[in-house]
């Protein structure tokens, strides 16, 4: 459990230092944080773990760039709550794999792609209220921006593979053991 906190620290840092200088691009931690924490973590601790460091980040955050709370600000912790409850869902397999963990990853990834992107859509004036207009928000934003949404979601779905793949290799190292279908589990190498 120790690895894991100190993991969730670090890449929180990781979050801050890189929004701090506009590097990062939503290559961000906190998804997989959020869900690896309730797969891996006593309750307990996997809430104020990860919800506290998310928002103590986005504190920090909100305060370089002069954002104060708004709509966007809790429809993405709603998305947040929705990634830590299929962690939890995943949890109740006692027989999870690398492979689910993964496949949830994935699926957490475009959960919170599609809700904060409706979320705009629905928000912004620049987005026209109709399919297409939805459509736009989905892939190339608001044209304001010179980066795409979808940029946005190919450099989140890639954090979030890395963090959780670092998460899970430092908390669950046996879920990458290799299997053999006839011989059993093939010990890692030394």
């Amino acid at each position: 459990m120790i690895p894991a906190i100190i993991l969730t620290l670090s890449v929180i840092l990781f979050r801050v230092v890189m929004g701090f200088n506009d590097i990062a691009t939503n290559f961000s931690p906190v998804a997989a944080i959020v869900l690896c924490s309730a797969v891996f973590l006593p309750l307990r601790i996997a809430l104020p773990l990860a919800f506290g460091s998310l928002f103590v980040s986005d504190l920090l955050l909100n305060a370089h760039y002069g954002v104060g709370l708004s709509l966007a600000f809790f429809v993405k912790y709603a998305a947040f709550a929705l990634i830590f409850g299929l962690g939890y869902w995943l949890r109740q397999n006692p027989k999870f794999s690398l492979k689910g963990i993964f496949g949830t990853t994935i699926a957490a990834a475009l959960l919170f792609y599609v809700i904060t992107n409706t979320m705009s859509w629905a928000t912004d004036p620049a987005y026209a209220k109709s399919l297409g207009g939805w459509f736009q928000a989905l892939t190339i934003g608001n044209p304001a921006f010179a980066t795409p949404t979808w940029m946005f979601f190919r450099n989140s779905l890639a954090g979030n593979l890395f963090f959780t793949g670092l998460f899970v290799l430092l908390v669950k190292p046996d879920l990458f053991r290799i299997r053999s279908r006839s011989a059993g589990t093939i010990p890692a190498a030394q």
